[in-house]
């Protein structure tokens, strides 16, 4: 009985390279989740940051100001926030009045925030842009009486 061999000399350089194949295309499949995985996280990271500064101007707006005060100085015109002054230390610390200007910053991250009056209330949307492109949009009411 003639036995066979159970290594041929042509395919074992074949089968390691399919192999190799196979691993490289799970090992690329996993970076790719793990990558846009990190992108999510960081993505999350900026809207929860967005929400609690929006959030906080959303507070001195319609509790620290009177109504008055807020169309004598904003009213039809909008005003700006830079990086320094949007960060939430600093936002917990300053007045609405110190915290915009009518100077345009030159450095991105920066809000905007532009009031005018609809009937029985006042309309404040604030937009917070991270690049040129990219942007986020928040509108809030406060009442003429408030």
């Amino acid at each position: 009985m003639k036995r066979k061999k159970l290594i041929t000399s042509g395919n074992t350089l074949i089968e390691v390279l399919v192999a190799l194949g196979i691993l490289s295309i799970f090992m690329s499949a996993i970076f790719t989740m793990e990558s846009a995985n990190k992108s999510i996280k960081i993505k999350t990271n900026f809207a929860k940051e967005r929400i609690s500064i929006v959030k906080c101007l959303k507070e001195k707006v319609i509790n620290e100001v009177s109504s008055e005060e807020l169309m004598r100085n904003f009213q039809n015109k909008t005003v700006y926030a830079s990086k320094e002054k949007i960060e939430l230390k600093s936002l917990l610390k300053a007045n609405i009045f110190e915290i915009f200007t009518d100077e345009k910053p030159s450095s991105y991250p920066y809000a905007e925030l532009n009031i005018y009056k609809e009937g029985e209330l006042i309309n404040c949307k604030v937009t917070i842009l991270n690049r040129e492109d990219l942007k986020s949009q928040y509108s809030f009411y406060k009442g003429i009486n408030r």
